[in-house]
């Protein structure tokens, strides 16, 4: 029996130490009388001890009836699904697919990309939109990557190793397996009225700007204020 600080940091640790030690690691009972006795009875040293006391007390009791568990072993469905065709959801397909596991990647709308659409350079000037196409020409080229757009979550359900889900694909619905979920859904544009956006013509987002500044609609000589887009 251990009295210390919390299980949720150390509880695994000492039965690791157990395990490795040739003991069952179940044969073990923790109380936090840290954070439940001198953090919040720090005003009160005599009381926080009593009652330190008590929780030991129980703990050598719930001891005393602890018995040896069997640890056993569960198939893992090795695939995964990643909710979002963004660059952060084809960056991980492509990372998990590249190491011989199926992956399937979702995507609301019609294409992928997600938010890097909107995007036609970097700072460094580089050109986003050529590095999206060649990304979604690797994602949709390789043999582990199933991509599904239009397409929503209908349900997912089963736990971590072997879940079971269903997709929304072209009105129909898909079951699949997979063992893992990866949520990739990007961020949103957050509505805002401050910097008089929304009452100055000269005032817009940076996404907005972005948009339409390859296309000429603003003006060079207007200096727009950016206002961070993602909430």
């Amino acid at each position: 029996m251990v009295a210390s600080c919390s299980p949720r940091t150390h509880e695994i640790l000492f039965q690791e130490t157990l395990r490795e030690s040739g003991l069952n690691q179940y044969l073990f009972a923790m109380t936090n009388i840290r954070d439940q006795c001198s953090w919040v009875h720090k005003d009160d040293p005599v009381a926080a001890t009593d009652k330190a006391v008590d929780l030991m007390t129980m703990a050598v009791a719930r001891a005393r009836h602890l018995k040896p568990l069997a640890t056993g072993q569960l198939p893992v469905t090795a695939s995964a699904l990643i909710i979002g065709g963004g660059l952060a959801g084809m960056t991980a397909a492509l990372g998990i697919a590249d190491q011989g596991f199926e992956v399937h990647l979702v995507e609301k709308d019609a294409a992928l990309g997600g938010n890097l659409r909107t995007l036609h350079s970097t700072l460094e000037r580089a050109d986003v939109q050529a590095y999206l196409g060649g990304l979604v020409a690797k994602v949709e080229s390789h043999p582990k990557i199933h991509v599904y757009v239009d397409s929503t979550p209908a349900s997912i359900g089963g736990h971590v190793g072997n879940f079971k889900s269903v997709l929304k694909v072209a009105g129909s619905e898909k079951p699949i397996s997979h063992g893992v979920v990866i949520v990739a859904t990007g961020g949103q544009e957050r509505p805002t009225a401050a910097y008089l956006h929304g009452q100055n013509r000269h005032v817009t987002r940076r996404a907005n700007w972005r948009r339409h500044w390859p296309a000429g609609i603003f003006r060079p000589s207007w200096a727009p204020l950016r206002i961070p887009p993602w909430s």
